[in-house]
């Protein structure tokens, strides 16, 4: 009996240290997610306070051409913005389950080709070719053509953004299989890789956190450390799986399944 009783109590004391320790570690990434936002909104909104002020004060000291580049830059930064509290949002109901989702049966080639349309310009201002190649016995899959497009828009913006010039990215669609509720079904996996400067592999647990952006990508393209964290929300509610890889001829290569009936 006391033999069992210091059992009880061994294992009582380390569920209470595990508690603590998750406790600990979620009121962690409380505090650090506080303080991204909080710099993420200040700095946009501090650029708008600083051109605005400028704007009132100089008006009649500068010329049109210095008048419109302070409206450029409030416009700008505005969109930006606009842009952090749009991801907020969608974050925020999607981790709530409150987003509503028209699921349907949807073709995903259209899709690529719809958004590699969009970003025709923006490639060809970095010279970046991108290629489509569909080596699946049908494109299609189960979910909501709006937000498996934000989806596939997310994705590219990151492999253009993080490319340099004269590069390819490449998006891929092929049959395969997701294991769901001890069962195996359908699905069409979906690859975005590109030549970038790609993620160091200690880094890769964590890419689809908020608020988290690889080291070798902080530099001076942007982005708020959202859209890899919204990829993944969308895709666990379609009941697919999403995942990253480095590229080995250099970049990153992402990858999610979505299955082609309801699951």
């Amino acid at each position: 009996h006391q033999e069992h009783l210091e059992t009880l109590v061994e294992q009582r004391t380390n569920d209470m240290k595990s508690a603590m320790n998750l406790a600990e570690s979620a009121n962690q990434a409380k505090s650090e997610f506080l303080a991204n936002i909080s710099h993420e909104l200040r700095t946009p909104m501090h650029h708008i306070l600083n051109y605005s002020y400028f704007g009132l004060n100089k008006f009649d000291q500068v010329g049109n051409k210095r008048l419109l580049h302070y409206f450029g830059q409030i416009r700008r930064t505005g969109m930006r913005l606009m842009d952090l509290l749009n991801d907020l949002l969608d974050l925020s109901k999607l981790e709530a389950r409150k987003m509503d989702f028209d699921m349907k049966s949807i073709n995903v080639n259209v899709i690529a080709s719809e958004v590699v349309r969009d970003f025709e310009v923006v490639l060809q201002n970095k010279d970046l070719e991108c290629e489509i190649t569909d080596n699946s016995s049908s494109a299609s899959a189960y979910g909501d053509g709006f937000r498996i497009t934000q989806v596939v828009q997310n994705l590219l913006s990151n492999a253009i953004k993080f490319s340099d010039e004269n590069k390819s990215i490449r998006i891929q669609l092929d049959d395969s299989k997701l294991k769901k509720d001890e069962r195996v079904v359908e699905a069409l996996k979906i690859t975005v890789a590109d030549q970038g400067i790609g993620i160091p592999e200690t880094e890769m647990g964590s890419v689809f956190e908020k608020f988290v952006q690889s080291s070798l990508t902080k530099n001076d393209a942007g982005g708020t450390g959202l859209g890899l964290a919204i990829c993944k929300e969308i895709i666990d509610l379609h009941r697919g799986e999403i995942w990253v890889d480095n590229n080995p001829s250099g970049g990153t290569i992402v990858s999610f399944k979505l299955p082609r009936q309801p699951v």
